[in-house]
């Protein structure tokens, strides 16, 4: 598996592609193409392009509401607490819904399914235990809605695939990250 990212002249993460090798095809194939767009420094939006080869437009893969962070204002604390909700449209029916619930320093404790406002469910949960680390209750690992935008318990930008994790640091115009096991013939 190969990933790379592009960013824009700020050093927000603007692409993700994640690459796949087929050993019976000569090189890379791509499996994943992710577009982002911001508001300041949150993320409103997730792209990909449309299926269709003769379509030019983007689909909406996933869209997120933000309100105040830990400062009390839109951006001021980077976001930080301040992710409300994420929707994800779907072929068919209703878009997906979810909410997100923080403790004091602006970690998500919880993440509620609202699909069904009249049935809201808890997908997620995440508590601290001094000395231990995280405790989770739920899907976490990509698995279900538990982690929509990859996250865990941060507002923070992290990338979890392959099994590799990725936190983004610094400004780069462009990153490229291999993953996997090596096999030999």
């Amino acid at each position: 598996m190969k990933l790379t990212f592009d960013y824009d002249y700020l050093g927000r993460r603007v692409v993700k592609k994640v690459w796949t090798y087929d050993a019976q095809s000569p090189g890379w194939e791509l499996a994943q193409d992710l577009r982002f767009v911001y508001d300041g420094w949150n993320v409103v939006m997730v792209l990909t392009p449309n299926s269709d080869p003769q379509e030019t437009d983007l689909e909406i893969v996933r869209m997120y509401t933000w309100g105040l962070d830990l400062s009390k204002s839109i951006h001021g604390a980077g976001g930080i607490g301040g992710l409300l909700a994420c929707e994800e449209p779907q072929t068919v029916g209703d878009p997906k819904k979810y909410w997100y619930l923080y403790d004091a320093n602006g970690n998500v404790g919880q993440i509620l399914d609202a699909t069904d406002d009249q049935s809201i469910t808890r997908v997620a949960r995440y508590d601290e235990d001094k000395g231990i680390g995280p405790i989770t209750d739920g899907p976490t690992r990509g698995r279900g809605m538990a982690r929509p935008w990859s996250r865990g318990t941060s507002t923070r930008s992290i990338t979890w695939t392959g099994g590799s994790t990725w936190w983004r640091r610094g400004r780069r115009s462009r990153r490229t990250l291999l993953t996997g096991t090596s096999t030999t013939t």
